[in-house]
């Protein structure tokens, strides 16, 4: 597999707060890997290409020391919503409620519906994540080891 150059988008920015807020934009369902002709490798199907979507949206949060129930808001945009909207809907749907304890809502969502998405995998791409993950500063440098007890 030939390696990838630089997307053109930054997937994640980070803006500081007394809550620090990452936006995530771009996240679709590819393994990382790329075919002979340099596209992304991504799996036939909405459903498969949902759960590949949020694995690599859940690691890219894990990597900010950030979980699921850190984001506050979700941007769905899927092809042919009106067949793929329900496949989606039952992977985001599984994903968090997984992470989230009784006590913490599901993050703000808006699914809509497009055409098309950028013609850079193997198969065409079904469905894009955006998202706006929040989290205390003071937690977040708790979860990276970054405070001392005493904090």
């Amino acid at each position: 597999m030939s390696k990838l150059q630089r997307p053109l988008f930054t997937p994640v920015v980070r803006i500081p707060a007394t809550h620090d807020q990452y936006h995530f934009s771009g996240i679709v369902g590819v393994t990382g890997e790329a075919d002979h002709l340099g596209r992304w490798v991504t799996a036939e199907g909405i459903t498969r290409q949902a759960e590949l979507a949020f694995d690599v949206f859940t690691r890219r949060l894990g990597s900010l020391g950030l979980v699921l129930p850190d984001v506050r808001v979700v941007n769905l945009s899927i092809v042919d919503l009106e067949n793929n909207y329900s496949p989606v809907n039952e992977v985001y749907g599984s994903r968090f409620e997984e992470a989230l304890t009784e006590e913490q809502i599901m993050p703000a969502r808006v699914a809509i519906g497009v055409e098309s998405l950028a013609p850079m995998a193997s198969h065409p791409l079904l469905v894009e994540i955006g998202a706006i993950a929040s989290i205390q500063s003071d937690e977040l440098r708790l979860r990276q080891g970054m405070l001392g007890d005493g904090c």
